[in-house]
């Protein structure tokens, strides 16, 4: 059970109003309320996710604020004290949950969004390495290790409070990032904020295009990188948690990339797991039907089941008996594979 959706501070200054994450008040009401779900639900439920995607809700609100998320104000020391306080409250939480379950079964995990990160040229190796660390690898140690970097200096202090505070992880993978050194002639906020993404590359393409590396993108303009998915398990392998692939999808209203996406990337998870002896525990594709997709609305289609949102009517597109092969066989059949290849959606 995921017993949050994003809060964020609605005051556009950032003075008024609730705080969201910004408050440290908000870490005591968060895990009462976690608490009191235990207590509640503790019989029926065993596997718990605190957050979904803390990293990008924090970033998106205070770094990225284009991307339409509130409060969309660009505030680096906002994002900084927002991941702090999620932090903290995500170890109360997972005491809470562990002390309040009655049947003691409770299995505690974030979900987190990963995109592996990789320089544009060789000189941007360093700066990769920071952008990495800060999407990807950061909340994670310290969930596992105790290790925080609080001011996103490269300087790690001890927080036993965070340390052994999950018990499995889920990972939402759709595409990967390029970066290069931030430009000379703009801000440092801090030393490990020094990179930029490259356009072309991951979310950064046109929709219904190729990228840079002249890859498909999807609807969304996300480029179709299948072997990220493989570098990101084998990534937080290390960590030596029970891995869920808990989002992996695709914008696609005509169903003609849908298939070579979940053939592709079920693929690589394969390969995780056989050569890289990765515990992978399940996969789970977004989504299973069109949905309300954030700040894109209704507009980005990511579903196995069309939907008309006028009558009401669910039409499954081809993709979805793919994937339903797929399960019943619980395996990938070798016909399949075909589907791997890069299509040409231009033609």
């Amino acid at each position: 059970m995921w017993i949050h959706n994003p809060l964020k501070a609605r005051d556009s200054n950032l003075k008024e109003g609730p705080l969201g994450w910004l408050s440290k008040r908000t870490i005591v009401e968060f895990t009462k309320y976690a608490a009191y779900m235990a207590w509640k639900l503790g019989d029926m439920v065993d596997y718990w996710i605190t957050f979904n995607e803390p990293c990008a809700f924090t970033l998106a609100g205070y770094i990225a604020t284009t991307l339409g998320f509130p409060p969309a104000v660009f505030n680096p020391l906002a994002f900084i004290v927002s991941l702090n306080n999620i932090m903290t409250a995500h170890a109360r939480a997972y005491e809470a949950l562990k002390t309040w379950d009655g049947n003691g079964k409770a299995e505690i995990g974030i979900i987190h969004n990963v995109a592996p990160v990789y320089p544009l040229r060789s000189e941007d190796l360093e700066v990769a390495k920071h952008a990495n660390y800060v999407l990807n690898t950061r909340i994670i140690e310290a969930l596992t290790h105790g290790e925080w970097d609080p001011l996103l200096i490269g300087e790690k202090i001890q927080r036993p409070d965070l340390k052994n505070k999950l018990d499995w992880l889920g990972l939402n993978y759709y595409s990967r990032i390029v970066v290069t050194e931030i430009p000379k002639e703009y801000p440092r906020y801090t030393k490990l904020l020094d990179w930029i993404p490259v356009k072309g590359y991951g979310s950064l393409c046109e929709p219904v295009s190729l990228s840079r590396d002249k890859r498909p993108t999807s609807d969304s303009g996300w480029e179709i990188y299948p072997e990220g998915l493989r570098d990101s398990l084998k990534q937080f392998h290390k960590f030596n948690l029970p891995i869920y692939i808990t989002e992996n999808g695709i914008a696609d209203a005509k169903d003609r990339l849908r298939i070579h996406f979940i053939v592709s990337h079920i693929e690589q998870v394969y390969r995780a797991i056989a050569e890289d002896k990765v515990v992978v525990k399940g996969y789970f594709y977004w989504s299973l039907i069109d949905n309300y997709e954030w700040a894109s609305g209704f507009k980005m289609r990511y579903g196995l089941i069309y939907i008309d949102y006028k009558t009401k009517m669910r039409i499954p597109r081809p993709s979805a008996f793919i994937l339903k092969e797929i399960a019943m066989r619980n395996a990938l059949p070798e016909y399949l594979l075909e589907y791997s290849k890069y299509p040409n959606i231009l033609s």
